[in-house]
């Protein structure tokens, strides 16, 4: 669900083969719909955006509706068997939210490169366990799009509608959006970890509004990395045979992103990248991490959602980020072209929510009064100069770190303790028929004084 192209599916399909059911009951997707004026948990409730002072409502449009087909698997026959998407109505038996096609809107007065379209939708991950589904997971995002008959055989969608074109644009730089989706009670399923795309981030999972998630932010650039053409024989080389002799390739470059492998490939082609982006564009998205079971750090109590990363480095660690034992601080990876698509320096920016509660439970309770410590360290261990910021507000704590430069370095957020006051006591001492009271940190008597067992 990060190329803008969504669709439902329906473990109860019987139109599916039953390897297919099978693998959806695993793993489904609902896109949720608007909500009614009846309010059900499972619906977007509001979306607004601001391109200027003002806030705005956006308005929906007719969907153009959504693609026919959610993935194909080989059969043992060697043929396809295709799965098909799924609209159906809400199960609240069986835990499973009303599909809707995808939700299209129109931004009045905030165009893009292709009109004042965008898409906006709000997914649900799911799992059937003894028949009852549980959220897995959420995806939020927008899109600027323009929907038309004429486009790439790329951009073209084969939909429950008929054929439609979705030519994916950039979202303004300059425009704020805000999404509210009303889950109900349900919002307890959600947990684990979620990363980003959006600047100046406010993400609510009901602490402040009971019931809703609500993500406010502004679309942010990332750059595209690719490597030189590596030619055939060269050791990074890895085309299959098969695709070889399909394709004719006597070599390739090589995309450097992507959410789960990216460090990964980042270090393996690190050799061959090259330093300007082969395109620089902008998203606006929050979606669950790829796995649900990410670190606890010892925090076994603390349920919900343990925090979200935001950054606009092209490829980062694809896990929360690491408690390092020997120093306290959580750790993470990120990288990027050292520059934009147009030879602009690329500055980075990393935002790490915290859930408070696992911020205390690292920390100490008294994170209130520490101070953070964040810090921007180089590949080659030369630490960056970077602005820095640390709040709790909302049920996080709040680390910002911006202004610094690509192409991996490595970011880590600890919290340092005030030194706690000494607590002072109380002693009685005696001379005779004579007392003493004498309070201080380490109370001692005056000479000829003993203190009074």
């Amino acid at each position: 669900m990060t190329d803008g192209v969504f669709f439902s599916t329906d473990p109860r399909n019987t139109e599916n083969s039953e390897s297919n059911r099978a693998q959806i009951s695993n793993g489904f997707k609902t896109v949720l719909g608007v909500c009614g004026s009846s309010l059900e948990p499972g619906c977007i409730s509001a979306v607004k955006f601001k391109s200027g002072d003002t806030w705005k409502k956006a308005v929906l449009q007719p969907s153009p509706g959504q693609r026919n087909f959610a993935f194909g698997t080989i059969s043992p026959d060697m043929k396809w068997d295709i799965a098909k998407s799924s609209i159906y109505d809400a199960d609240p038996k069986a835990g499973i939210f009303k599909a809707s096609e995808p939700n299209l809107f129109e931004f009045p007065g905030a165009p893009n490169r292709l009109g004042e379209k965008y898409w906006v939708n709000a997914v649900v991950n799911s799992a059937m366990k003894l028949g009852v589904a549980t959220i897995t997971g959420l995806d939020i995002s927008a899109w600027g799009v323009g929907i038309g008959s004429r486009c790439p055989d790329a951009d073209k969608i084969e939909g429950s509608k008929g054929v439609y074109c979705n030519t994916l644009v950039n979202l303004p730089k300059d425009m704020e959006i805000k999404v509210s989706v009303y889950l109900g009670s349900r919002i307890s399923e959600l947990s684990g970890w979620f990363d980003g795309r959006m600047l100046n981030p406010s993400i609510d999972f009901g602490v402040e509004n009971p019931g809703y998630v609500t993500v406010v932010g502004s679309p942010v650039e990332v750059s595209t990395a690719v490597t030189s053409f590596i030619p055939k024989g060269d050791p990074l080389y890895d085309v299959s045979p098969q695709v070889e002799q399909m394709q004719g390739n006597q070599g390739e470059p090589r995309q450097a992103l992507g959410r789960a492998d990216g460090i990964q490939n980042w270090n393996k082609y690190a050799s061959k990248i090259v330093e300007t982006a082969a395109a620089t564009n902008t998203y606006w998205r929050l979606s669950s991490w790829l796995d649900g079971s990410q670190t606890q750090y010892s925090c076994t109590n603390v349920s919900g959602v343990k925090g979200v990363v935001l950054t606009n480095a092209t490829a980062y660690t694809p896990t929360a980020p690491a408690w390092n034992r020997s120093t306290g601080a959580l750790d993470f990876e990120v990288a990027s072209t050292h520059f934009k698509a147009n030879g602009e320096a690329n500055e980075g920016f990393y935002d790490l929510l915290l859930n408070e509660k696992v911020a205390k439970c690292i920390w100490g309770a008294g994170i209130t009064g520490g101070k953070a410590s964040i810090t921007v360290v180089n590949a080659d261990g030369t630490p960056q100069v970077a602005t820095t910021t640390f709040a709790i507000s909302g049920g996080w704590a709040k680390f910002k770190a911006y202004g610094y430069h690509y192409s991996k370095p490595q970011i880590s957020v600890n919290l340092i303790q005030p030194p706690s006051k000494p607590k002072s006591s109380t002693i009685t001492c005696v001379k005779g028929k004579l007392t003493k009271k004498v309070k201080a940190v380490a109370p001692k008597c005056p000479t000829g004084y003993k203190k009074k067992a």
